[in-house]
């Protein structure tokens, strides 16, 4: 999908179904440093669903980057952008807001706290923006995550182990994602037909592992735990 195209009367939002007005990227643009824009994935979306999650893209933008330190190109867009931008003025709000939700731990490194509303929406768009990129439509139902930095504490452990399960569980079945900037965004991909899921497994600067679900409608995320207890049992005999 061209980005510099224009719209048609036909053309779809990505995550609604509405009429799209414009174009957004997946992940969002801001992530990816100059000299790491190879052919950015786009789609069609309307306003909502686009400039209205502006701000929230360029928070989570600062969080991942700075829980990406280890990589050359998280690094290099902080240097370039971030550091640049905390330091004006009109941004002094935001760079103490940033500082004090960071944590440093008694043994080293540290954590961000982070909107757990505006992590889900973040993750929630990336996961329908490539499944609609994929198969050029969207899906009715919501979406779900699970970070390995980050733990959702109102799910059942059966439900983590679940999907922590999913990539051994197809390992055979994903699809490579083409990208072309790995080492900013990778990801694979796989449709369930027998759960009509869409299942992907995203990296981040080559440093954080996020695995994106879709839930049909008239499902719950917990339908689809699996008790730890008894599957390790079953492993064992």
């Amino acid at each position: 999908m061209n980005a510099n195209s224009k719209i048609k009367s036909e053309d779809r939002c990505y995550w609604c179904g509405k009429q799209a007005v414009g174009y957004d990227h997946v992940p969002p643009q801001n992530l990816f440093p100059k000299g790491h824009r190879n052919e950015l994935i786009t789609v069609t979306a309307c306003k909502e669903h686009n400039q209205e999650l502006s701000k929230i893209d360029e928070r989570m933008r600062i969080n991942l980057i700075m829980l990406s330190h280890k990589s050359n190109a998280a690094r290099k867009l902080f240097n370039e952008k971030i550091l640049k931008g905390i330091q004006r003025k009109e941004s002094k709000g935001l760079g103490i807001d940033i500082a004090n939700n960071i944590f440093e731990k008694p043994e080293g490194g540290g954590y961000i706290r982070v909107n757990s509303k505006h992590l889900h929406i973040y993750f929630e768009k990336i996961i329908r923006g490539l499944y609609f990129n994929i198969y050029r439509k969207h899906f009715q139902g919501s979406t779900h995550h699970f970070w390995n930095g980050f733990n959702d504490l109102s799910l059942s452990a059966n439900t983590h182990f679940y999907y922590f399960e999913i990539e051994k569980k197809y390992s055979e079945n994903w699809i490579n994602g083409k990208c072309k900037n790995k080492e900013v965004f990778d990801y694979k991909y796989y449709y369930c037909n027998i759960e009509k899921q869409f299942f992907v497994i995203m990296d981040f600067y080559e440093t954080h592992k996020v695995i994106g679900i879709s839930i049909p409608e008239g499902r719950d995320i917990e339908d689809y735990g699996l008790d730890i207890e008894k599957h390790l049992n079953i492993k064992l005999q």
